[in-house]
């Protein structure tokens, strides 16, 4: 999230993410560290021109629908997620905006591509 709380014209809200694992948000996490140095080797600034909307469940699944709705609601781009009952739920709430997943154990038996070649749900890296 910006850090001063404001949404200027070159803010972006880039990186929505949406945790479903059963913790809290913590800056120690190896994997929010990794998420948020690939954003910065790829030119983002989180504060200055990123600003990431998190959401967190907390392992509760019920959940999931109503926190990407929130998420479609606030207009990010793209939605980050981690898990396949959180990329069926995007997939669900949006056709507009982009989906980036991971620990998805296979998007295409589950349903959410059709094939590999639909790399806007796939994240770079998939194997195909």
């Amino acid at each position: 999230m910006c850090t001063d709380g404001r949404n200027t014209s070159t803010t972006t809200k880039f990186g929505a993410s949406y945790r479903v694992r059963p913790r809290r948000i913590f800056p120690e996490d190896k994997e929010l560290q990794a998420f948020r140095k690939a954003l910065s080797d790829a030119g983002y600034t989180e504060g200055r021109d990123l600003m990431i909307e998190w959401r967190v469940a907390g392992g509760d699944y019920a959940k999931i629908r109503r926190l990407v709705d929130d998420l479609v609601q606030a207009k990010v781009e793209p939605i980050v997620v981690e898990s396949t009952p959180a990329a069926r739920a995007a997939k669900l709430a949006t056709t507009t905006i982009p989906i980036v997943m991971s620990l998805v154990g296979d998007p295409l038996r589950s349903g959410l591509v059709s094939s590999f070649p639909t790399r806007a749900l796939i994240l770079p890296g998939s194997p195909s």
